[in-house]
């Protein structure tokens, strides 16, 4: 689970939370752009449906805000945009927020022949071959 202060994102694969793994191979240039940001990458699982589950805390301190757009990239592409709504008290415009709130974003879009087509996130099936020497 990549954790950045009060915000959780899970990468689930066929509805269960994946095992992730740190990745060494972070852009130096995307770091730089994006200070604020975790990145982790998962074991594909051939065939497997799999989605991103984000978790706001409710330690989280809201200033004015109501929701979060949170950007999900895959393989460096961006593919989606979940919109998080958070629950003040009743009337307040800040501070803490009173419950969890989550999304699961389990599909995308993409342009296919001038039409934007929503796809469900699976994994491509693998196959592997040993090598003749």
């Amino acid at each position: 689970m990549a954790i950045l202060d009060d915000f959780e994102v899970d990468v689930l694969i066929d509805g269960e939370p994946a095992d992730e793994f740190d990745d060494d191979d972070v852009d130096e240039e995307f770091e730089a752009k994006y200070p604020n940001s975790v990145s982790r990458y998962v074991e594909a699982v051939s065939g497997a449906f799999f989605a991103f589950r984000v978790r706001i805390k409710s330690s989280y301190v809201a200033k004015d805000e109501d929701s979060f757009n949170i950007d999900i990239y895959v393989d460096g592409k961006r593919i989606g945009t979940p919109t998080i709504g958070i629950t003040k008290r009743k009337g307040a415009t800040r501070g803490k927020i009173i419950k969890d709130s989550e999304d699961v974003t389990s599909s995308m879009f993409e342009r296919r022949d001038g039409k934007l087509v929503e796809r469900t996130m699976q994994f491509s099936n693998i196959e592997l071959s040993t090598l003749s020497t």
